[in-house]
């Protein structure tokens, strides 16, 4: 469910330190949060490229989103900080 069809490829994953949240990277530039049931938490709006890598923090409190020439730290909501 983290591919949505008509988006784009999914091209990076990441859970959670606790394993309760997904954060996933697309082609079309969006970031998106799922529970650990698959329910969509949050989905970010579209970034200037495609996300092309994810990863949480130790303590799963923040996310890094990477994306060509910039990085975007995010708090576990997914809002930029």
């Amino acid at each position: 469910q983290c591919h949505p069809d008509d988006h784009g490829a999914v091209l990076c994953v990441d859970w959670s330190p606790n394993n309760h949240l997904l954060v996933c990277g697309s082609e079309d530039g969006r970031y998106r949060i799922f529970d650990a049931f698959g329910a969509i938490l949050l989905e970010s709006s579209p970034q200037m490229s495609a996300i092309t890598s994810v990863s949480w923090s130790p303590k799963g409190d923040k996310f890094m989103v990477g994306l060509m020439g910039s990085l975007l730290l995010c708090n576990e909501y997914g809002q930029v900080q």
